[in-house]
């Protein structure tokens, strides 16, 4: 199943960012919050990069009231599933706080091969196979 170029923008985004903090670890919030600040409301985000048909129902800007309170909750729906697409890829990790705060934290893995490297353009994209590798 191909990725939606909004999808890979998105994960690259979330990337960008715990490499940003690493080696913190982020809670789920503090990503957002991270996101808010770097790529701004995604509601805007999404109106600029993602197909036209899935943005007609999105509001224009921010919604929250007043703006300044605004933590970044707007990004939920995009990045928590994709937090999660990106721990199961291997891309991260995470860990459930213990109580009373319940929240995930988020941690970078950088690939062992280029552990020194910040994240490409495609940090999870379509896996490439090589044909003319032996035993293919």
């Amino acid at each position: 199943m191909a990725v939606l170029p909004i999808t890979q923008l998105v994960r690259n985004a979330i990337a960008r960012v715990l490499v940003d903090a690493a080696p913190e670890a982020l809670s789920t919030p503090e990503v957002l919050s991270r996101l808010l600040q770097a790529f701004g409301c995604n509601h805007e985000y999404r109106r600029t990069h993602d197909d036209p048909q899935y943005v007609d129902d999105l509001p224009h800007g921010c919604n929250a009231v007043p703006k300044f309170s605004c933590r970044g909750g707007c990004w939920h729906n995009q990045a928590y599933p994709n937090l999660r697409a990106l721990a199961r890829h291997g891309s991260l990790q995470w860990a459930a706080a213990g109580y009373p705060r319940r929240e995930a934290h988020w941690h970078y893995i950088p690939n062992p091969v280029d552990a020194d490297d910040a994240p490409t353009v495609d940090v999870v994209g379509p896996e490439i196979v090589d044909l003319d590798a032996p035993g293919t």
